[in-house]
């Protein structure tokens, strides 16, 4: 296995799992800019990105190691320290919280 397998492979989860948001085009360019921005940070061991409903995650050892994990959201808290205000929402069904797409946490 290789890069673009794991581009290939992951694209055709994100077309199963959103194929309101993703084609398999769409899904390839975005993990691969979002590969590229986060190598953007070579002076951070970790660094992470957040689109649609995921985290891609890309971790730097010492030993030479570059990995890139693939999240799914789940749920959010906001923490919004100005405004001393405090907002949680789910990203999936079955979770009791509000869902990040309904008109109150519309930005």
């Amino acid at each position: 296995m290789n890069v673009i397998d794991f581009l290939s492979a992951t694209a055709d989860y994100l077309v199963a799992d959103r194929p309101d948001v993703y084609d398999k085009e769409t899904a390839v360019e975005e993990l691969s800019c979002a590969m590229d921005a986060l190598r953007e940070y070579d002076d951070k061991p970790v660094a992470t990105i957040s689109f649609t409903s995921y985290l891609l995650t890309r971790i730097v050892e010492d030993e030479g190691l570059e990995e890139f994990i693939l999240s799914r959201k789940v749920a959010s808290l906001g923490l919004f320290l100005p405004e001393e205000d405090c907002r949680a929402y789910a990203h999936v069904d079955g979770i009791r919280l509000p869902h990040v797409l309904d008109d109150e946490y519309e930005v």
